[in-house]
Order: structure tokens, then C-alpha cells, then sequence
């Protein structure tokens, strides 16, 4: 497993143990719900900025 798809794992993780969708993620980090979606699958690496 890539780093990537690891972390994306992590951040899918994360939201749904919180109760969160996509687009309820993506709106509190100023992005898209594709951008999401990409993140969690690790079609995108996601960048410091949205890591912490």
C-alpha cells in the first residue's frame, strides 16, 4: 500500500467516525467533494495544509 492510499484510508476513517459525508468534509476544508473522494481512494495526495 502506497503511502497515499494509507493516508486516504486514515482521513475516510476520521470522517466517518465523526458522522461526516464528503461534501460535509469538503465544505469545512474549502475543497470539493471530488477532491474528497480522490483523497480517501488515493487518486490525490493531500497536501500538509489539509493534513493539519
Amino acid at each position: 500500500m502506497e503511502l497515499k492510499e494509507y493516508i486516504g484510508k486514515k482521513i475516510k476513517r476520521w470522517r466517518e467516525a465523526r458522522g461526516y459525508s464528503q461534501e460535509d468534509l469538503a465544505l469545512m476544508i474549502n475543497t470539493t467533494k471530488q477532491t474528497i473522494s480522490r483523497y480517501e481512494t488515493g487518486a490525490r495526495h493531500a497536501n500538509q495544509d489539509v493534513l493539519f
